[in-house]
């Protein structure tokens, strides 16, 4: 897999290693995602490169394989 991959980019390769964290902000009741439309371009970036990564999973394993693993969204649970 991850011949599949490193040619996506170094960072998709990373994000499965390091797995990835969508943006968080603080609010009075703590910690919350940050609306997609507040993101800067480098957490846009990362975002992207994670769904790079997830892609080329979910297109390189078998049907049963996909099947299982459809449901996630972030390429290092998968």
């Amino acid at each position: 897999m991850k011949a599949y991959i490193k040619p996506i980019g170094e960072k998709a390769w990373h994000s499965i290693l390091t797995g990835y964290e969508p943006p968080m902000m603080n609010t009075k009741n703590g910690r919350v995602a940050k609306p997609e439309i507040q993101w800067t371009p480098k957490e846009e970036c990362l975002a992207n490169v994670d769904s790079k990564a997830l892609y080329a999973i979910f297109y390189g394993v078998y049907l049963q394989e996909f099947k299982r693993t459809a449901k996630w969204t972030i390429s290092k649970t998968t």
